[in-house]
C-alpha cells in the first residue's frame, strides 16, 4: 500500500516545473517555477519493493495535490545505485556501453541512460517498466539521474574547495559523495540497517581515499534525527558534522517548521 509520509502545502504550487523523484521505495514531489526556485510545496510517498508500479503511481494520483495539475515542463529524478561516473574526456561510446553491461543489475528489463556535464558523464540503468509508466502519465517528462543534480550542486558550484563527504538519507540507504577542490573524488548510494553500517562505509571510503576522517568534515541531510541512534553512532566515530541547508529554499526553517528542515534539504537542492 502507497503511504503519503509528507504532505506539505503553504501556497498555491508553480506550475511551470514537476519534479518527481523516483527511488526503490520512494517518490518525491515538489514544483519549481521558471528561474529554478522552488514552490512551499511537498509529498512524499513510501512503497514496496514488491508493489506493481503502476498501481503505485495510480495511487499516488489519487492521493495528490501536485501531481495531477497541468505542468509546462515534468523532470524525473531517478535515485538509485545503478550509475557510474566516466570522465567526460574519456567517454565515448563504447565505454558508455561498457558501464552500462558491467552495472549490477537488479532492476529487472531496463532502459539505459546518459547523463553529462563538462567533467562528468553518468552512465545509468533505470527499471523499463517504471519508466513506460511514467511515460503514460508524463509524456514530454525529461529524465536525469541523483548522482548528477549532486555532482552539479555539492561539488562543482560549491564555494568551499575543502574536502568534504556529503551523506544524504534515505528509507535504508544512503547516498554519499566525496569532493575535494570542486571535483568530484566518490560518488555511490549503499544500503545500511543501523549506524554501524554506515559509519562503516564512510570509514571505508575514507580509507580507499587515504583521507583523515578525524579532520573531514561530514555533512548530513534527508531522513535522519539529530536524536536517533544512528546519528549517535555517527558521531561516536566521525567527530565533524554539520547539517546541510538549501540555500534555494530559505522557508523551510520557517514554513516546513514542524519538521527538521534538514529532512527536505535532498529534494530542494539537489533536483
Amino acid at each position: 500500500m502507497t503511504q503519503r509520509t509528507f504532505e506539505i502545502s503553504h501556497e498555491p504550487a508553480p506550475l511551470f516545473r514537476l519534479v518527481v523523484e523516483v527511488g526503490e521505495k520512494h517518490i518525491a514531489l515538489i514544483t519549481q517555477n521558471e528561474e529554478n526556485i522552488p514552490g512551499k510545496n511537498f509529498e512524499y510517498f513510501n512503497f514496496t519493493e514488491e508493489e506493481n508500479f503502476e498501481k503505485v503511481l495510480k495511487e499516488i494520483k489519487e492521493q495528490s495535490f501536485l501531481f495531477n495539475k497541468e505542468y509546462q515542463q515534468v523532470k524525473i529524478v531517478w535515485s538509485n545505485a545503478f550509475a557510474q561516473c566516466v570522465p567526460t574526456a574519456v567517454s565515448s561510446e563504447e565505454i558508455i556501453n561498457a558501464v552500462h553491461q558491467s552495472l549490477e543489475n537488479g532492476l529487472g528489463e531496463t532502459r539505459t541512460f546518459v547523463d553529462r556535464n563538462d567533467t562528468i558523464t553518468l552512465p545509468y540503468l533505470a527499471n523499463k517498466a517504471q519508466y513506460n509508466t511514467l511515460q503514460i502519465y508524463f509524456p514530454k517528462a525529461t529524465y536525469t539521474h541523483k548522482y548528477l543534480e549532486i555532482i552539479n550542486r555539492f561539488v562543482h558550484f560549491s564555494s568551499s574547495e575543502k574536502l568534504d563527504v556529503l551523506a544524504i538519507f534515505y528509507q535504508g540507504y544512503f547516498i554519499i559523495c566525496v569532493k575535494q577542490n570542486k571535483e568530484l573524488q566518490f560518488i555511490n548510494a549503499l544500503e545500511f540497517s543501523s549506524g554501524t553500517d554506515v559509519v562503516y562505509h564512510i570509514l571505508n571510503a575514507a580509507k580507499q581515499l587515504n583521507i583523515d576522517i578525524t579532520s573531514t568534515r561530514v555533512i548530513l541531510s534527508g531522513l535522519i534525527d539529530g536524536d536517533s541512534s544512528l546519528f549517535k553512532e555517527i558521531y561516536k566515530y566521525i567527530p565533524i558534522i554539520d547539517v546541510d541547508t538549501a540555500g534555494n529554499a530559505p522557508f523551510l526553517n520557517s514554513e516546513f517548521s514542524e519538521y527538521p528542515s534538514h529532512y527536505f534539504v535532498p529534494f530542494f537542492k539537489y533536483v
